[in-house]
């Protein structure tokens, strides 16, 4: 069977080859760091590493790609639930996004009270001598208004010269 007695298996040689299970291989187990015997040898170390390694590799581009999928799905639903939103009717919204004051947060700029209603509708007049594209109509006392303030601004005087930037 055996035509030299130096190749006949033991028991000691056996637990010396490597563990490799899907084919026999017959090079001695690699030898730990801590000088132990590891379970395969040197070569099928390596290539079993690298199977590893890519299977890692695999691994995490599939978890990346998932957690971009589901941002760019979440993004998405953000944007459509805030489009529903905004067409539909104010009476179905929520009464949390209700605003019940009504109170003006700062003090008004102009001191007079503004009235919107059609009581005066035929006050108004046309803005005069307005060149270009028509214009709206002004109500009559926004146009006393914008007199006042005309007015006041040709009473000051001119800006003289001496504090002029000079480039």
């Amino acid at each position: 069977m055996f035509a030299f007695f130096d190749q006949v298996p033991t028991s000691t040689s056996l637990l010396l080859q490597c563990g490799y299970r899907s084919k026999a291989c017959t090079n001695h187990r690699a030898t730990k760091l801590d000088g132990t015997l590891h379970k395969l040898c040197e070569f099928h170390r390596r290539k079993a590493n690298l199977n590893q390694q890519r299977l890692h590799k695999r691994q995490r581009e599939q978890r990346l790609h998932k957690r971009q999928r589901e941002q760019r799905l979440h993004k998405r639903q953000r944007e459509q639930r805030a489009a529903r939103q905004m067409c539909e009717p104010v009476e179905n919204r929520s009464i949390k996004k209700a605003h019940p004051s009504l109170e003006p947060v700062v003090d008004p700029i102009f001191p007079f009270k503004h009235e919107f209603g059609t009581s005066g509708y035929n006050e108004y007049c046309p803005l005069v001598g307005a060149g270009g594209p028509s214009l709206a109509k002004i109500w009559a006392p926004d146009m006393d208004f914008l007199e006042q303030l005309l007015d006041d601004m040709q009473s000051m005087p001119p800006l003289d010269d001496t504090n002029s930037f000079i480039v």
